[in-house]
């Protein structure tokens, strides 16, 4: 430290530029700065960690939590549910709901396959059959309302696709299309409770596709990404025992 105020901490010696006299600390807003040239970054304590000490970010979260503010890691740790098989053979729980008779559950599913085979379409006609309560496949199906997030498509596109599905009947009004929306991370999850919440008789929401909704990640294994990104679609069908249905190539 070269110097100090009652605001500001001045060090001698940059520890991320290595010039002197161009980093500083804020107390305020516990913060800090550097104006060499050759650093110009700022930001928090863990800003700081992970430039100064090449971690990272989750390597310097714990490095400030446990080394430098000296908390207990246990007491961190989620306490974690469970059951005994005992308690679980006693469980008196609903039988899963099928919308397409062995087809379509509640919960995630997803629908995959290489481009260009007609996901999209066997999407919209599911959609379609489960609104007016029409076979599909040759199954049973559950009549329900349904959300289409069509996010790859125009609403001339999709009328389009409607009228030749439809054959010239009439179009459900249960059926409810969505073309463009936000990511996974930026405010989908809560555009779909809104929607769930004003039409509560929705059951069966189909994304077309995942990659329309994924979130930007500096993790470049894609495996972990997919992981991630579904285990939050899953944790939403589970919570409001919805269909959640992806389309995925």
């Amino acid at each position: 430290v070269s110097s100090s105020t009652d605001d500001i901490v001045y060090f001698k010696t940059c520890s991320i530029c290595g010039h002197q006299d161009c980093l500083r600390y804020y107390k305020k807003s516990n913060s800090f700065y550097c104006f060499g040239i050759n650093g110009c970054v700022g930001g928090s304590i863990i800003d700081y960690l992970m430039i100064t000490e090449r971690l990272s970010l989750d390597e310097a979260i714990d490095k400030f939590k446990y080394q430098l503010c000296n908390i207990d890691r246990d007491s961190c740790i989620k306490k974690v549910d469970y059951i005994t098989a005992s308690e679980l053979q006693n469980m008196d729980l609903p039988d899963v709901k099928f919308y397409v008779e062995h087809i379509i559950p509640q919960g995630l599913n997803l629908i995959c396959s290489v481009p260009k085979l007609g996901k999209s379409w066997f999407a919209l006609q599911l959609c379609l059959n489960l609104a007016r309560g029409e076979s599909f496949l040759g199954f049973d199906t559950e009549q329900c309302s349904c959300l289409y997030l069509a996010l790859e498509d125009s609403y001339n596109r999709l009328k389009g696709r409607m009228e030749i599905l439809l054959k010239g009947e009439n179009a459900p009004d249960n059926l409810f299309y969505n073309i463009n929306n936000n990511d996974i991370n930026n405010g989908l999850i809560n555009w779909l409770k809104v929607i769930i919440k004003e039409h509560p008789e929705i059951k069966v929401i189909v994304i077309d596709t995942l990659q329309k909704v994924r979130g930007v990640s500096k993790n470049t294994n894609v495996y972990a990404n997919d992981y991630k990104e579904l285990g939050i679609l899953k944790k939403f069908a589970d919570t409001h025992n919805l269909s959640v249905n992806v389309i995925h190539h």
